[in-house]
């Protein structure tokens, strides 16, 4: 099992364009995982292996940015909450082949999730935008040996993996004219 649970409350305080503008973020992040995994010997040389494993994150941000000025602060939106909930069930299979007690050949097929979440740095609602979650999928093969009564160690792998909606950040233009980050 796994449990996390993150409270954060960032205050950013930048110069733009001759004001400071106060970013301040408050964000509860909260994550659970039950997994399990089990090997079964078919016989002497060859083993099965399986895994799932049960994902859940909620996540919920709230935004208060505004800029400082001497006659009071100029919010550039009120004070925003976004929040959102993902799931995911991801397994594991593999499979293992020893030729002999000190040489080994595997290959596993596998799934990864990433939780989706929320752009950070917003100049205006607009920019309020989420992000999906990501998963990958990986086919993996490789070597497991040792020589030399155990002091040399050899192990090589080759692996494919495949990403559906791959959470990338870049740099754009927002509909202020100012750059933001986007994921």
């Amino acid at each position: 099992a796994f449990v996390l649970r993150e409270d954060v409350q960032q205050h950013i305080p930048i110069v733009f364009f001759g004001s400071e503008l106060s970013q301040n973020n408050d964000l509860d992040n909260r994550s659970a995982a039950l997994f399990a995994h089990v090997t079964y010997a078919l016989n002497d040389r060859l083993s099965v292996s399986g895994g799932v494993r049960a994902s859940d994150e909620t996540k919920q941000h709230t935004f208060d940015h505004y800029f400082v000025l001497p006659t009071g602060n100029a919010p550039l939106f009120p004070p925003t909450t976004l929040h959102d909930r993902w799931s995911s069930v991801t397994p594991k299979l593999g499979v293992e082949y020893r030729v002999k007690p000190d040489l080994m050949f595997y290959s596993s097929l596998s799934q990864g999730f990433r939780s989706g979440g929320f752009n950070g740095r917003p100049f205006g609602t607009d920019e309020f935008l989420s992000y999906d979650p990501e998963t990958l999928t990986t086919l993996e093969a490789g070597i497991k040996s040792e020589w030399l009564t155990r002091r040399i160690r050899l192990n090589a792998a080759a692996f494919v993996s495949h990403y559906e909606d791959i959470q990338l950040s870049r740099t754009a233009i927002g509909s202020g004219g100012t750059p933001i980050v986007v994921t």
